[in-house]
This record gives C-alpha cells, sequence and structure tokens, in this order.
C-alpha cells in the first residue's frame, strides 16, 4: 500500500494539471486520459470503499463498452494512454510548436523543458526516496530537543499511520518535476538570448 499512495498522490496531481492545461488549449488531452486510467488502476489495488468503489467504475466502463464500439475504442485508446503518457506528452508539446506563431521559441523552450524534467524525474526515481528518508531520520533525530517539531512530528505520525511519508514522496516527486520544467524552459529561452524579452510581454 505504501508504493500505491506514493504513485496515486503523484498520478492524482499529474492528471489533475493536464486536465487543466488541456481546458487552456494545450494538446495534453492524451496525457491526461492515460494518468486517470493510471489514478483508477491504482485506486482499485486499496482495499474498502475506495478500492471497491475504482473497481466497480472500471468493470462498469468495461462492461458498457461491451455494447458500443465508440466506448470499446475509448477503452484501448485510454489503455494505450496509460501505457505511454511520457510519449504522448512529447507528441502534445510538439503540436503546440506546430500551431505556435513564434516555432522557434515554442521549440527550444519545449525541448529544454522537457529534457530536464525527463532527466530530473528518472533521478528523483532512483535517489527521492532515499532523500526524504534521511530528512526524515535527521528529523526524527531533534524532535525531542524542540517541543514544536516534536508535538508536529508525533501529531503527523499518528494522523498520517504511516501514509504520510508516501504522500509527501508523490507531491514532493511533482514539484521536483515542474520545477525542472521551468528551469528548462528558462534555459531554453537564454538559449536563444529572449529571456528578458518575454519576461516583459
Amino acid at each position: 500500500m505504501t508504493g500505491c499512495l506514493e504513485t496515486v498522490a503523484r498520478t492524482a496531481i499529474f492528471s489533475g494539471r493536464n486536465i487543466d492545461k488541456s481546458a487552456n488549449g494545450k494538446a495534453r488531452e492524451g496525457a491526461a486520459l492515460g494518468q486517470t486510467k493510471n489514478l483508477f488502476d491504482e485506486l482499485a489495488k486499496f482495499e474498502g470503499k475506495i478500492g471497491n468503489g475504482a473497481k466497480t467504475a472500471l468493470n462498469a466502463l468495461k462492461e458498457f463498452s461491451r455494447s458500443s464500439k465508440p466506448l470499446e475504442y475509448a477503452g484501448v485508446a485510454a489503455d494505450f494512454a496509460s501505457k505511454h503518457v511520457n510519449p504522448l506528452i512529447c507528441v502534445s508539446s510538439g503540436i503546440d510548436v506546430l500551431m505556435s506563431d513564434d516555432k522557434e521559441y515554442a521549440l527550444a523552450t519545449n525541448a529544454a523543458g522537457l529534457g530536464a524534467m525527463f532527466g530530473v524525474e528518472h533521478l528523483m526515481k532512483q535517489h527521492l526516496g532515499d532523500v526524504i528518508d534521511s530528512v526524515k531520520t535527521d528529523v526524527l533525530k531533534i524532535k525531542d530537543s524542540y517541543k514544536t517539531v516534536d508535538k508536529v512530528v508525533s501529531f503527523a505520525q499518528r494522523a498520517g499511520k504511516g501514509k504520510l511519508t508516501p504522500i509527501i514522496k508523490g507531491v514532493a516527486f511533482v514539484v521536483g518535476s515542474c520545477a525542472a520544467y521551468s528551469a528548462g524552459e528558462k534555459f531554453g529561452k537564454l538559449l536563444l538570448g529572449r529571456e528578458e524579452a518575454k519576461s516583459k510581454e
């Protein structure tokens, strides 16, 4: 359940962000569809009401799709999208570049942003857990020396019952991913020498 909670946290946030981007004119429908499908798949692994609700929704969609070709194709599309989220994000960025009035700027910022994002995500998948566990260990070492820290940590441990750390990991992964994209995008602007010009617009 621990790994599942971490995945649920980050997938839910990424899904929401891509749905919002789609609503604001970005070509992120495919990525949003894939991440939403992945979210339901992860929720279905839980026991109790949450897991049962997700399983019911997924099973209902499968049943409906058998009697409707459009829904069947939608199910196939969702399965494909759930397994190819990152390539779909690259495709959506390519569409943004093609639709842009300033293709050089769009290409440089999208390429640099995605390159930084995927690179940092790769590193975080390998090392983020160790970093957070190390920080948690350091906090636990000093908590008895500071009443406020002791109270906060003790409350988190009681309230989270072991669930807080994976949620923090999931949120930290999203923050790191977004920060990496933003830094890469700025680097792309600097390569073109247009950081100042674009920031004034």
